[in-house]
C-alpha cells in the first residue's frame, strides 16, 4: 500500500536527507544451505557419489525388514498411490540406497560410496513427524583394481572403520572435534555398530547392515552406513566456538604406553580418560598397535597408545612430561582398568 501512495505522489517528489545512519545487522543465524553444500563438496572430494531418492516408498520394505522404531504402525501411507512401489512415505533413506547399491551391482560396479541429504517421515499417536537426516554408506573394494592394488582374490575391501572416520571427519568440520562420545548402538536397524553423542543428544549412528537386509536386495558384499541426525547437529552448532591461537613455538613431545585390557574396553573411552586427565598440554592420543592371541589371557587384548604432549610456548622438562604422564597412567589404571605391559 505504502509502494502505491508513493508511486501517486511521485518518487522524485519524496525529499531525500543529506545524510543516512544505518546499522548493519549481524545475523546469529546458521547458513544450513552453505553447510550443507561444504559436507556434500567434502564427501565428492571423498570419493562419494550423491544420489538423491523419491521420497515414496514400498511399504512391504518395513514389513519384511522393519526393525526396532520401524513399524507399520508408524508409515504415512498414500490415500490414492499410483502404485505399490510408492504407497508410502520413507522412515529411513536405507531402502534407498540399498536399491542404489542393487541396481549398481548389477550392473557391474560394486564397489560403492554414496550419500544423501534428505526428509524421513512417520506418524505417532503425538502427530506427525518429519526430520532432515544425512546417510552415508560404502561396500566393495576400497580402490579401483590397478598396478597397485593386490593380486585378484586379495583385494582390500571397506571396512566398519573406514566408515567411521567418514563421519568423524563430518563431525570434525562442524567443529565437534574430540566432543563426541560412542556408545554401543541399540538401533535395531543395525547388525552391529556404535551410536554417537554430543551433549547428551544422539548426532548419528553407524554399523553395518543386517544380513537379512543385505540378502532382500541381493547384494554379495558387506553394506555399511551411518545415519547422522543434521536436524540435530544444526541445533548444536550454536554451542561451537571457534577459537584462533598463534602456531606453537615448541616442538612436540610423544611418549607411548603398552596397555593389557579387557576386551569391553573401546579405544574412544581411554583417549576420553586421558584427555580429561590433562586437558592443557595433552594435544591428541593415537592407536597405533592391537595384539590379541597367544601369551594373553583369556578375555584381554593389549593396546599400544601414542600421547603427543606440547606447551605453545617452550619446551616441556622432562619432569613435566612424566607427571603428565604417571597422572594419566594412574587414571587408565582406575576408570578403564588398564594394566601397564613391560
Amino acid at each position: 500500500m505504502t509502494e502505491e501512495i508513493l508511486r501517486i505522489f511521485g518518487f522524485n517528489s519524496v525529499p531525500i536527507p543529506e545524510k543516512w545512519n544505518l546499522s548493519l545487522p549481524i545475523s546469529p543465524k546458521i547458513n544450513k544451505d552453505h553447510l550443507q553444500r561444504s559436507i556434500s563438496e567434502s564427501l565428492v572430494g571423498k570419493g562419494f557419489s550423491e544420489v538423491m531418492n523419491n521420497s515414496l516408498t514400498k511399504s512391504s520394505y518395513v514389513s519384511a525388514l522393519g526393525m526396532g522404531e520401524l513399524k507399520d504402525e508408524h508409515s504415512v501411507r498414500m490415500l490414492n498411490p499410483l502404485s505399490q512401489d510408492l504407497d508410502s512415505m520413507r522412515q529411513t533413506l536405507l531402502f534407498g540406497l540399498l536399491e542404489n547399491i542393487e541396481r549398481n551391482q548389477n550392473r557391474q560396479s560394486p564397489n560403492l560410496r554414496l550419500f544423501e541429504f534428505g526428509k524421513t517421515y512417520a506418524k505417532y499417536t503425538s502427530g506427525y513427524f518429519e526430520s532432515q537426516q544425512l546417510i552415508l554408506c560404502m561396500t566393495g573394494q576400497l580402490n579401483s583394481d590397478n598396478w597397485l592394488t593386490p593380486e585378484k582374490g586379495k583385494e582390500t575391501l571397506v571396512s566398519y572403520y573406514h566408515l567411521k572416520g567418514m563421519v568423524f571427519g563430518i563431525l570434525d568440520r562442524l567443529g565437534f572435534a574430540g566432543q563426541y562420545v560412542e556408545k554401543e548402538v541399540k538401533n535395531a536397524l543395525f547388525a552391529d555398530g556404535q551410536t554417537i553423542e554430543l551433549h547428551k543428544k544422539t548426532v548419528a549412528e553407524c554399523g553395518w547392515a543386517t544380513t537379512e537386509q543385505v540378502n532382500a536386495f541381493g547384494i554379495k558384499n558387506p553394506v555399511f552406513f551411518a545415519v547422522i541426525q543434521w536436524d540435530v547437529l544444526m541445533e548444536l552448532l550454536n554451542r561451537v566456538k571457534i577459537d584462533f591461537s598463534e602456531l606453537p613455538k615448541s616442538f612436540a613431545t610423544r611418549r607411548d604406553l603398552s596397555l593389557l585390557l579387557d576386551q569391553k574396553v573401546n579405544f574412544s573411552s581411554l583417549r576420553q580418560t586421558a584427555m580429561q586427565t590433562e586437558r592443557k598440554l595433552l594435544k591428541s592420543v593415537g592407536l597405533f598397535d592391537v595384539y590379541e592371541g597367544k601369551n594373553l589371557e583369556s578375555g584381554k587384548k593389549s593396546y599400544a597408545l601414542s600421547f603427543i604432549l606440547q606447551d605453545g610456548d617452550r619446551t616441556l622438562t622432562d619432569q613435566e612430561i612424566d607427571a603428565c604422564m604417571q597422572k594419566i597412567q594412574i587414571n587408565l589404571e582406575k576408570e578403564c582398568g588398564a594394566v601397564l605391559r613391560n
